[in-house]
């Protein structure tokens, strides 16, 4: 299926743009990484709702780089 072998067993996950094939062998490692992800994106949602803003180093770079002057 567009040029992806799907063989017994391999775990399809899919929504209304994409179908993602994982191996079973994957699965764990997968899993581990995801749960990782979602833990951070919590804590940083903890923080937006805790009034401490989401911290975005690499645009605060970026800004001042280009010389922007953040003014109260």
């Amino acid at each position: 299926m567009g040029g992806q072998v799907i063989c017994p067993g391999d775990i399809l996950v899919g929504d209304g743009d994409s179908i993602l094939v994982i191996k079973p062998e994957d699965a764990g490692e997968l899993a581990k990484a995801a749960a990782a992800v979602k833990l951070k994106e919590e804590g940083q949602l903890a923080g937006i709702h805790a009034g401490k803003g989401f911290p975005r180093p690499f645009v605060d770079q970026i800004l001042e780089q280009i010389g922007v002057e953040y003014v109260d």
